[in-house]
């Protein structure tokens, strides 16, 4: 992924780091866990070290502002917010990729290349499981405390 449009290159990690900070100022630790409350492994690799090198590059590009704050029973941490050159970059971002058409890497997608080979009645059964996935999925990316449900709301 390639999202440059009016501005330098982001990457995967870089969209999630803004999204996450869309929601609140936040450290670096934090931004790990709001990534792992919504699952966010599921699309992108998301790793201590990529988030802090997102973070340190974000924040040369002018798309977050971070100030050093006392941690509370540690270091001390650098906090960071997202600004509002960053918050119209994450729009843009978000626009370009849900645009993008290409390789789609998940496993149910090489299903869907063969999906005529299977009876029609199969295949519209096949597809109404992959609509309830999707939105199981979605429910919980948009509200973390729906992982705790096996097969989320519409289970």
């Amino acid at each position: 992924m390639d999202v440059r449009p009016g501005g330098p290159r982001l990457g995967k990690v870089d969209l999630v780091a803004l999204g996450l900070l869309a929601e609140g100022p936040a450290h670096g630790y934090e931004l790990l866990e709001r990534a792992r409350a919504r699952r966010a492994d599921r699309w992108v690799p998301v790793g201590r070290a990529s988030v802090y090198q997102a973070l340190r590059r974000l924040e040369r590009a002018g798309l977050v502002a971070g100030r050093d704050a006392p941690g509370l029973e540690g270091p001390e941490r650098r906090v960071y917010r997202l600004t509002a050159a960053g918050r119209e970059r994450l729009l843009r971002g978000l626009e370009a990729l849900a645009a993008e058409v290409g390789p789609y890497e998940a496993p149910g997608t090489t299903a869907l290349g063969f999906l005529s080979l299977l009876e029609p009645a199969r295949a519209r059964a096949a597809l109404a499981a992959r609509k309830r996935a999707t939105l199981v999925a979605t429910t919980q990316t948009r509200n973390p405390k729906m992982t705790a449900m096996p097969y989320g709301p519409l289970g």
